[in-house]
């Protein structure tokens, strides 16, 4: 009889065992295709995110480009100033500057000389043209 008892709680035990089995399979293998869904969304997150971080990236080393020729452009005109100031077309434009700013001086000096004394005249007109200083 103990026996017997032992032959049928062990059927029992196994019968169990098989459905508990295939119950917890399913829900298994649910979980198993749930994480693969899961894990196909993240591995298409990361790809968008590192195409993202690879735009990131560009427009970082694009910026420093433009910081570098930033202080390129500013150490260029600091030395080609002086550069240009030393340069015969500089000093002959301020020389030439000055002459101008002379000549139109002694003009409104004689239009002022010629409104105050108008029956008085200059003898000599100091803008034409002498001789002696074609050569120079």
């Amino acid at each position: 009889m103990l026996s017997e008892r032992n032959f049928a709680l062990r059927n029992e035990v196994l019968k169990l065992k098989s459905g508990v089995g295939s119950n917890a399979m399913v829900t298994t293998e649910k979980w198993v295709t749930n994480l693969e869904v899961e894990m196909k969304r993240l591995r298409a997150k990361v790809e968008c995110l590192k195409a993202a971080l690879g735009d990131t990236e560009q427009c970082c080393q694009a910026l420093g480009d433009v910081e570098a020729l930033q202080i390129e452009v500013k150490l260029a005109v600091a030395k080609a100033i002086p550069e240009y100031k030393v340069s015969w077309g500089f000093e002959f434009d301020m020389e030439r500057t000055g002459r101008v700013t002379y000549e139109f001086e002694c003009r409104v000096a004689l239009e002022r000389f010629w409104v105050k004394y108008p029956n008085l005249s200059v003898e000599e007109d100091l803008f034409t043209n002498c001789l002696k200083d074609a050569n120079v």
